[in-house]
């Protein structure tokens, strides 16, 4: 028996089911001595989900808590930046002032035409949503697209 992973259509497949899970929300770290959570419960998850995500599908080489870490990552795996958002892109919105004072860029995954997958950090957990809407009005700065999806595209 002969079996061929579609690597899109399995990496779409966990992009569409991850609506709903919680599982992204925490990550336990050694800070200059002191353990604590750097998602801090949910509320800059974001990033911890792409990455994982593409960590899964053998499109970065490991996972991180920043979106800055993770499009750098990207970008020595070979994604590029694309012009229109395509089912399974990685979209970044631009920095904005999140409740802890601090400002904050966005990642997630492109669902749709104007529908994307991220976290929410309200909810604390993954959510679909509007491209151009999570928590507020949110300015997309880039899509990115990687080649190795092409071939199951």
């Amino acid at each position: 028996m002969s079996v061929t992973i579609n690597r899109y259509k399995s990496y779409l497949a966990m992009i569409e089911h991850a609506p709903g899970t919680e599982m992204f929300r925490t990550v336990i770290a050694d800070v200059d001595g002191i353990e604590q959570d750097i998602l801090r419960d949910g509320n800059v998850s974001c990033a911890y989900f792409v990455s994982s995500v593409l960590l899964l599908h053998g499109l970065i080489e490991r996972v991180h808590a920043t979106v800055e870490s993770t499009t750098r990552d990207m970008q020595m795996s070979g994604w590029e930046k694309i012009a229109r958002p395509r089912a399974g892109a990685v979209v970044v919105w631009k920095s904005r002032d999140y409740p802890d004072g601090e400002q904050h860029a966005h990642n997630g995954f492109v669902v749709g035409e104007d529908e994307a997958v991220s976290t929410d950090y309200e909810k604390k957990e993954v959510v679909r949503h509007a491209m151009t809407e999570l928590n507020g009005p949110r300015e997309i700065d880039a899509f990115f697209w990687h080649p190795m999806l092409d071939a199951g595209a």
